[in-house]
């Protein structure tokens, strides 16, 4: 139609994680009552996480028994790791949980 306005239209741009970013492929080795919580030893995922702590609440959405529990220590390419530590594709992310001993 000549003489109107057309209105002009913007992208969603609010994205939950990091979409941006490529996938990598990590293989996820689980210990103890996280093991438990899984249901397998170790598994192969691929994940938009940028460190160790976001694949955790990632993989906590996706497994719900690993919510009620806080990881101690995380390990990346079998060398303790920080949980801020990035992650990099074929790197493989091992979780423990805390342990009691007496």
């Amino acid at each position: 139609m000549a003489g109107t306005q057309q209105k002009s239209r913007s992208k969603c741009t609010a994205w939950v994680g990091n979409t941006s970013k490529n996938l990598v492929n990590l293989k996820i080795r689980y210990f103890a009552i996280f093991r438990e919580a899984v249901g397998t030893d170790s598994e192969a995922v691929s994940s938009n996480a940028d460190s160790a702590r976001e694949l955790f609440a990632e993989l906590s959405l996706k497994n719900p028994g690993l919510k009620n529990y806080q990881a101690a220590l995380v390990a990346i390419n079998n060398e303790m790791a920080d949980w801020d530590s990035p992650l990099a594709d074929g790197d493989e992310v091992l979780f423990f949980p805390p342990v009691a001993g007496g």
